[in-house]
């Protein structure tokens, strides 16, 4: 999933090259965005 969202060209890439390959400021903004994800299906797991 992380790779369709911030390397849909490249979809085969391992997930530590996707990340170095982003700037900073892309990276601050996909750790937020992984972050809400899981802290949303933690809820659901405990609904």
């Amino acid at each position: 999933t992380f790779n369709k969202m911030y390397s849909h060209k490249e979809l085969d890439k391992d997930v530590d090259a996707v990340v170095d390959d982003m700037s900073m400021d892309k990276l601050d903004w996909a750790m937020q965005q992984v972050k809400r994800s899981v802290d949303k299906h933690l809820e659901e797991e405990s609904a």
